[in-house]
């Protein structure tokens, strides 16, 4: 009774697929990259749509260049680690 038990179980063994393993590409990596960067950038960014969906009359200022050089610098920061994240999941 229990050897045939176990003859099932190895039958099936063999005819198991093998497991998945993640192929690591240079898209992937890229698509990490990429990813992380426009979440960074529009986390940062998105504010000025506030300041942008104002009303006719009121005046629109615009926030000085080094906002936008850290919207960048976040963009950067949060795509290198999902690419740092990416590359070292196994």
């Amino acid at each position: 009774m229990f050897e045939t038990e176990t003859n099932c179980i190895d039958d099936r063994r063999e005819d198991a697929p093998a497991a998945a393993v993640p192929v690591r590409t240079a898209i992937g990596t890229a698509g990490a990259f990429c990813t992380g960067f426009v979440a960074g950038f529009a986390a940062a960014a998105l504010p000025m749509l506030a300041v942008l969906s104002r009303s006719d009359g009121t005046q629109t200022v615009f926030p000085p260049a080094p906002y936008f050089l850290l919207a960048l610098g976040v963009g950067l920061f949060i795509g290198l680690a999902m690419l740092a994240i990416s590359t070292r999941q196994s």
